[in-house]
């Protein structure tokens, strides 16, 4: 039984005893006040007053940090108070005297109980963890496990993907503007993340609305700490989900501490801080955005002479909020032998409040005292933010090729810790001032390799020439100095060498410190592949940085030739990764031919994850860049796993460059890189190579930055055209989802002149079986230069189902054609087996349903090309809170169902059709379409059911359809739909589903338990009977579908059921004696399937 200090006690010995335990009181705050009682008693034993102790009502303990509401009479209101020992904490931070009447209450507790380990697995009822402040009940630890929980909360704003199971913790926040660090520390395999929600208004409801969604953390992969520090928060109730990436999901700890405020010395001032001193950098005048609000820059400097370091400059900026403010750190650390910045030798480490200003202006950091960088050694100026998540600026940088030096990774700074070279080797606009102690030395760099017509792409036979840009970095220049060329085969082997002696060069900033030097001789390749040439710059005295003496370029030599296809590749055909782009963004890569003109006759990208994608060609402006209004070839392509060819066959090059874009049009298909060094786009004399590609899909418009990273496996093969060349480009089947065999259907074929004269007649050949034999012949007449004809031609398809392929042949009449490799072409298409058993089932629980959903596996069942998204294969609930079924249909446990995920980036009103097998009602009379739905969600959208009639060749739209929200939980069971076919009744049909999501990702449909089957006939009219003697003739009209009647008769109208005979598929019978005299006989008449 808890006691408290009663206001019967008499002030006197009240205020003694409060003095005498005061100490006792600060020691104990972490124990029960019946714990401390006992303490007490003891202090009062050696005094005379008398006390009155008063019983709480409650036997529960009450904790250090409770919340305990009594009734002020002499101010007649109800008061808080927070329990701290014997004293409490008043709303304005005074620590008093408690008193601490009978009727108080205890309302909420403060301490978190010991049982309280494991998060709960939803909102509704998670343990709480109450932050009084932060020297009451600091720090909280907890651990668990999200394994075996449910996935229930997914975030939908700022594409997250934090879709694993979670779990939960409540968070009861009693003091305003509590600050405290959270961190969440999973184990070595599980990808683990959490989010913040609230302060809700009401309660667990509010989980589930991204609008109280407070903040997040997840930047790290699997075993990393995610952290919020700094983090403020008002009174109020939140929650804290620990969730997993990607569906990660495993066991972590969960620690909540006071937030104590670093003591940072620096401060960024706008003021130049430079001005007269001496001044290190590396960056030039342009400037492009480096995103390192999360991580950190770094910058390498070599003093030419022993130099203090007095003040950090940098530029920053953070546009459309890339970055946030924040506190940052700044080091300047040695080097680790490998251009690295050392984590291990710092020699300054301190930090500033950084502020954004809207542009992006030079900050000046005044060092408190100076730090010395020696003559001839690295050091390294490294920023970032002190907080995971805590802001920081977006640091500049300049389009060089310095490597290592650019964005590292380590995110916040663990001291001990290695830093590692980040994406990013660029020169960033960060820069020391100070004093140099200047010492002579000389430094010539061999900065760039290249060719005198500074093509990447040479025709084999044609001669190279070298050319090197030497660069003197030192305080003095040389008189001479040597310059070797050299070029390697792809084995490693020289082919080629020659050395030049060139000079003078100056000094560094003297005018004269840049030097073009040409090879003496050229080389002409005998051998396809691809080259590296390097150059080495040589001098009699001391060099004093090695390092940059080589440059290199890649060089790939290819032969142009007729009737070859001739592959142009920057990549090494090594995969090192792959981008998974955002919709409607990609990737570009500039080619540039050896000859010309020249056909691109195809275009092929390799990715590690399939998807939507649309692929381009752009034109060029004149000036060596793309023209991304002028768009050579356009055209969407499935891309699945591994290398995607695509035909482009009529894109004629006369002069300058090309451009290959590849634009994601899913947000799921990938695109793979090498990153082997020297770069392509790193060479500043042979033009840019790579872009990062943006699509406004709405206006059908582009734009492009340049990109320096990686080379991308993004190929494209051209051939020569010849003065007179037609050929085709293509075999298409109309229709081609819905062709049968012995149906007839239309092809169409495009013929191409890809020569340099107009060709003036020729004619085509149609063959579509391709069995060798002609089934139709077209001609063409003046076909201009790089233009085309589409000739259409109908034939009888053949009787084999499944794959078939179609061909053509283009003649050119009216001249010698002078490539006949691409007078031929052919086209797949493919002829479904139409189905002819009733009643047909598909429940979707086999093998063969595996996403992506294969129509050869499936039984014709197909994902529609050029539409939004696709229907998807799945089991249990579909990871989206409160929208989709729990489990399948047909078992209601492990079965697979189809569906439409409408979660980002596949809503507002996204297109997804699913194409049935083909059905063959010749027999049926009453086709009916029977499934199962599932509409649950609070954004549904739509679901409808469309017939394709092959006898007609068009297709009849909502046939069945319905719209919003049908089930009111993901657990309510699917709902059967009965679709009406007979007007199809006698033809062949394919059944498409339509489903369109929501306004929001909460409308995912489901499908289930498919079923084809022939309804029951209608009752026959016009059913008569005619008596003739004791028989009885019955007649009647046919009816749809009917292959069979039976006739029923009874006395009585109501049921005349009785007797029945079956009289097969007759539309008359006689009763033979079934009637007599002052007999009423009733008959009925049921037509049966």
């Amino acid at each position: 039984m808890g006691f408290l200090a009663n206001a019967c006690l008499k002030q006197s010995i009240e205020y003694y005893l409060i003095l005498i335990t005061h100490n006792l009181l600060n020691l104990l705050t972490e124990e029960t006040v019946s714990q401390v009682n006992v303490s007490i008693s003891a202090l009062l034993i050696g005094l005379s007053a008398s006390l009155c102790l008063a019983e709480t009502e409650s036997e529960a303990p009450i904790y250090v940090g409770d919340v305990i509401e009594q009734y002020d009479s002499a101010n007649k209101q109800t008061q808080k108070m927070i329990a701290k020992g014997l004293y409490e904490m008043s709303p304005t931070g005074e620590v008093i005297p408690m008193a601490i009447e009978k009727n108080a209450v205890v309302v909420k507790t403060g301490k978190t109980p010991a049982s309280i380990n494991q998060g709960g697995d939803v909102c509704a009822g998670a343990p709480s963890l109450n932050i009084i402040n932060g020297n009451v009940n600091l720090p909280i630890a907890q651990s668990g496990t999200t394994v075996g929980f449910a996935n229930d909360y997914d975030p939908q704003s700022g594409g997250l993907l934090l879709n694993g199971n979670d779990v939960v913790y409540q968070l009861d926040v009693l003091i305003a503007s509590t600050t405290v660090n959270i961190s969440l520390t999973p184990d070595a395999t599980f990808d683990g993340g959490f989010f913040i929600v609230g302060p809700t208004t009401s309660g667990a409801a509010d989980c589930i609305d991204d609008n109280f969604l407070l903040a997040v953390a997840d930047i790290g992969g699997a075993g990393s700490t995610e952290s919020l520090n700094n983090f403020t928060m008002q009174t109020g109730t939140y929650f804290i989900v620990v969730d997993g990436y990607n569906g990660s999901s495993g066991t972590y700890s969960l620690d909540i501490a006071e937030y104590v405020a670093p003591n940072c010395a620096l401060t960024a001032s706008l003021t130049d801080a430079c001005a007269g001193s001496d001044e290190l950098f590396y960056d030039g005048a342009a400037a492009l955005l480096l995103n390192t609000p999360s991580q950190y820059a770094s910058m390498r400097f070599t003093p030419t002479g022993n130099f203090d370091v007095d003040v950090v400059k940098f530029r920053g900026y953070n546009p459309n909020a890339i970055g946030n403010n924040g506190l940052v750190n700044v080091f300047i650390t040695g080097d680790n032998g490998n251009g690295i910045a050392d984590a291990n030798n710092i020699l300054y480490q301190d930090c500033f409040d950084y502020t954004d200003t809207g542009f992006a202006p030079w900050f000046y950091l005044q060092l408190p005292s100076s730090v010395n960088m020696a003559f001839g050694s690295d050091y390294h100026v490294v920023i970032g933010p002190l907080n995971v998540g805590g802001g920081g600026p977006n640091f500049l940088e300049d389009a060089g090729n310095d490597f290592n030096r650019g964005q590292i990774s380590g995110v916040p700074f663990v001291p001990g810790t290695a830093w590692a070279p980040g994406a990013y080797e660029n020169e960033v606009n960060m820069r020391v001032c100070g004093s140099l102690v200047s010492t002579n030395f000389s430094d010539l760099s061999s900065a760039v390799t290249y060719t005198t017509d500074k093509k990447y792409f040479n025709c084999n036979m044609d001669p190279v020439t070298l050319v090197s840009d030497i660069v003197s970095l030192g305080n003095q220049g040389e008189s001479s100095f040597d310059v070797n060329f050299e070029i390697f085969d792809s084995s490693g082997a020289s082919v080629f060498t020659n050395t030049v002696t060139a000079g003078p060069i100056s000094a560094a900033g003297a005018g004269s410190d840049t030097v073009s030097v040409t090879a003496s001789a050229s080389w002409t390749p005998s051998s396809l592949d691809t080259y590296t040439a390097q150059t080495t710059v040589s001098f009699a005295g001391s060099d004093f940085d090695p390092t940059n003496d080589t440059s290199w370029l890649e060089h790939n030599v290819v032969q142009i030739a007729n009737g070859i296809a001739t592959e142009l590749s920057y990549n090494d055909d090594t995969v090192d990764g792959s981008i998974i782009y955002t919709q409607y963004s990609g990737r570009m890569v500039a080619f540039e031919p050896c000859f010309y003109p020249v056909v691109v006759d195809s275009l092929k990208f390799t990715s590690s994850q399939g998807g939507s994608a649309r692929a381009l060609i752009f034109g060029d402006d004149g000036n060596g860049n793309p023209d991304l209004a002028n768009i050579l070839f356009n055209s969407v392509e499935t891309m699945v796993v591994g290398e995607n060819l695509v035909q482009v066959g009529s894109v004629t090059i006369a002069t300058g460059k090309f451009y290959v874009g590849w634009s994601s049009q899913d947000g799921n298909v990938t695109i793979s890189y090498d990153s082997n060094q020297p770069l392509a786009a790193k060479n500043s004399q042979m033009g840019q190579v790579g872009f990062d590609l943006n699509e406004d899909f709405a206006a059908g418009t582009f734009t492009s930055t340049v990109d320096l990273n990686n080379d991308f496996f993004i190929k494209s093969y051209v051939r020569p055209s010849a003065a007179d060349d037609i050929g085709i480009s293509s075999v298409t089947a109309q229709n081609a989802n819905f062709l049968v065999p012995g149906a007839n259907a239309d092809f169409d074929v495009v013929v191409t002149n890809f020569g340099q004269n107009n060709a003036v007649s020729g004619t085509v050949s149609f063959d579509i079986d391709n069995d060798g034999n002609a089934d139709g012949t077209n001609s063409f007449s003046n076909l201009a230069v790089g233009t085309s004809q589409t000739l259409t031609f109908s034939g009888t398809l053949p009787a084999t189902v499944g794959a078939n392929v179609a061909s053509a042949t283009a003649t050119l009449t009216s001249a010698t054609d002078a490539d006949n490799s691409n007078d031929s072409n052919t086209g797949n298409y493919y002829l479904l087996d139409c189905i002819t058993t009733f009643p047909y089932s598909q429940n979707f629980d086999g093998p063969e349903w595996v996403n992506p959903v294969s129509q050869s596996a499936t039984g014709d069942w197909l994902n529609a090309g050029g539409d939004d998204m696709d229907w998807t294969v799945n089991s249990g609930s579909t990871g989206s809170s409160g929208t989709g079924p729990s489990a399948d249909h047909t078992t209601g446990t492990t079965g697979n169902y189809l569906y439409t995920e409408a979660s980002t980036p596949n809503f507002p009103t996204k297109v997804a059709n699913l194409y049935t097998p083909c059905f063959d009602f010749t027999n049926l009379g009453n086709p009916e379409f029977v499934f199962w739905y599932h509409m649950a969600g609070n954004s549904i959208g739509s679901l409808s059911i469309d017939v394709f009639d092959f006898a007609t060749e068009t297709w009849t739209n909502d046939v069945w359809t319905l719209s919003g929200t049908q089930q009111t939980d993901p657990t309510d069971p699917f709902l059967e739909a009965v679709a009406d076919l007979s007007a199809f009744s006698g033809t062949k049909v394919i059944v498409r589903f339509n489903g369109i999501t929501g306004t929001n990702w909460d409308s995912d449909t489901a499908i289930d338990d498919i079923e084809v089957r022939d309804g029951a006939p209608a009752t026959p009219s016009n059913v008569m009977v005619q008596t003739t003697g004791n028989d009885a003739v019955i007649s009647w009209d046919s009816s749809t579908g009917a292959t069979g009647y039976t006739v029923y008769w009874g006395t009585d109208p109501q049921n005349p059921t009785t007797n029945s005979m079956a009289v097969g598929n007759v539309l008359t019978w006689t009763h033979t004696n079934g009637v007599s005299n002052d007999q009423k006989v009733f008959y009925y008449v049921k037509a049966t399937n």
